[in-house]
């Protein structure tokens, strides 16, 4: 039996009764069902970029903080002790990394919220001006209080979903659990439950993520193929209007590049997984490759020219893991030296395929585009230029989250100039609306999320699927450097759903101790 899996147990004293297991059982199901529906819905539901898909996101995440929530009181309050991959106690290490990144969670929901209530102004748009309040200069504050309460209800949504993935992927599945009463009435193998690759939850959450990014590659080729200029053929964009512009359910062709670029890494890092423990044993598993390949593709044939680059260099990047894995896992070998020579077929013809078919079916649409490329970045530099100014003057504090918009008309040359609404280079946004400080703090969240791999305590998961992992997320923090990827709620979302998967994984062996 692995060492790893809580037993089902109560804590001596408690007031544990039966109908406490059942709302803990109901409660993991819903979170289940609504994180799983989460990573479906979003992407479908034009990326959700629009204020009644954002509050139903909101809604739903707030919801999952309430059942996460429930779970907690059952579980703390009450006694119970669910079947878990996660062992108890946890390592001290564990716990002081997973304490520092809740207490930094709570920090920036503190901020946002103290930022709206110790506003320096509010920008009033029917009026087109700013009403002025006092307010305490060394405390968070903002420019635009109404744009600050909508950032403090998006984020406390977003920690909820962050929070939840973390807490349901480690709950064992009925056929583990299943496997494990068998073992304890001597029925069944020690460890049976974890001879899969991944845990059962882990494995369901993948497939559901690879074989939705699958259908939404195909759909965006068959929507670009057949010219029409309505999203999913249903919505007409109100600003991108050329079938050329947008890509998929996204009226904003890069941010579709951005979406493919994180989901397909996690797509070959978890084929590589299912095919190093099963080889050509199960064949179910190589659809995982066809679906990578295919959304690999997409951001050339988006005509996105940051999503063609950032995908190259994730295909190159990628390539050269495959290439030197031996060196870098010094992992046992499962497979014959005939079927490890055609899995490294298969990832050359992936990586090959993926380069050919972007090219060969994007090209045109994204040459007179990368001839533009230096003449297009110029015109942003002229915004990041007036964005440094603001940043300036706002070092430390910021503006306040999600002020930017309000505040960069102040600093503009001229009537004329572009008062964008978002800025096109997120890491200089958030300095400027969170300052300093609270960028800081998110890069500090940010590092331990990478660091838990190498904390004991977590779930199997693999090198093969962290390196992978690590790869979409650096894509995506490339993106940053050149658009909004933090700015769609999609992408915030898939972005956290990954750093949910890696706040709960560890390296091998890791989980045992």
């Amino acid at each position: 039996m692995n060492e790893g899996l809580e037993r089902c147990t109560t804590a001596a004293g408690s007031t544990l009764r039966a109908w406490h297991v059942r709302l803990h059982q109901l409660s993991d199901d819903l979170s289940g069902g609504l994180i799983l529906g989460m990573v479906v819905l979003c992407p479908w539901w034009f990326g959700t970029t629009q204020p009644t898909a954002m509050a139903v996101t909101d809604a739903l995440g707030h919801a999952l903080g309430a059942l996460l929530l429930i779970k907690a009181w059952v579980r703390h309050g009450a006694g119970f002790r669910a079947a878990r991959w996660l062992a108890e106690p946890r390592p001290v290490s564990l716990r002081r990394l997973m304490q520092a990144l809740a207490a930094i969670t709570i920090f920036l929901l503190a901020w946002c919220a103290v930022s709206a209530l110790n506003a320096r102004a509010a920008w009033i748009r029917e009026q087109a001006a700013f009403e002025y309040f006092n307010s305490v200069p060394w405390l968070p504050h903002s420019l635009d209080r109404a744009r600050t309460w909508s950032e403090f209800q998006h984020m406390a949504a977003w920690a909820a979903f962050f929070w939840s993935v973390i807490d349901w992927l480690p709950g064992l599945t009925e056929r583990e659990q299943v496997l494990r009463r068998r073992w304890q009435l001597g029925k069944g193998e020690p460890g049976k439950e974890s001879s899969a690759p991944l845990p059962g939850r882990l494995r369901l959450l993948l497939w559901v993520l690879c074989l939705n990014g699958g259908l939404l590659a195909v759909q965006g080729m068959v929507q670009r193929w057949s010219g029409t200029g309505q999203l999913l053929w249903l919505v007409e964009p109100r600003v991108n209007k050329g079938a050329e512009t947008f890509f998929g359910p996204y009226a904003y062709r890069s941010n579709a590049a951005q979406y493919f670029n994180l989901v397909w890494p996690v797509c070959l890092g978890f084929w590589w997984t299912l095919q190093q423990r099963w080889g050509f044993r199960r064949w179910g598993h190589q659809v995982l490759l066809l679906s990578a390949a295919l959304m690999a593709a997409c951001p050339v044939m988006s005509g996105s020219r940051g999503g063609a680059l950032v995908t190259w260099g994730l295909l190159g990047l990628s390539g050269a893991i495959l290439l030197l894995s031996p060196a870098l896992l010094r992992a046992r070998a499962r497979l014959s030296p005939l079927a490890s020579l055609i899995t490294y077929a298969l990832a050359c013809l992936f990586l090959g395929g993926s380069l050919w078919l972007g090219v060969r079916l994007g090209w045109p649409t994204l040459e007179p585009r990368m001839v533009e490329l230096e003449e297009g970045y110029a015109l942003r530099e002229g915004m990041f230029e007036t964005a440094r100014q603001i940043a300036a003057d706002y070092p430390a504090l910021g503006t306040g989250p999600g002020s930017f918009e309000a505040v960069f008309q102040l600093y503009r040359q001229s009537p004329d100039e572009y008062w964008p609404a978002q800025l096109h280079n997120d890491w200089l946004e958030l300095r400027l609306t969170f300052g300093w400080v609270g960028l800081g703090v998110m890069l500090l969240a940010l590092g331990l999320v990478l660091a838990r791999w190498w904390a004991p305590g977590g779930i199997p998961g693999g090198r093969r699927l962290t390196l992978f992992l690590w790869v979409a997320l650096t894509g995506c923090l490339v993106h940053a450097r050149f658009d909004y990827p933090f700015r769609v709620h999609s992408l915030v979302l898939l972005f956290l759903l990954l750093c949910g998967i890696l706040a709960v994984l560890s390296r091998p062996g890791a989980h045992r101790k």
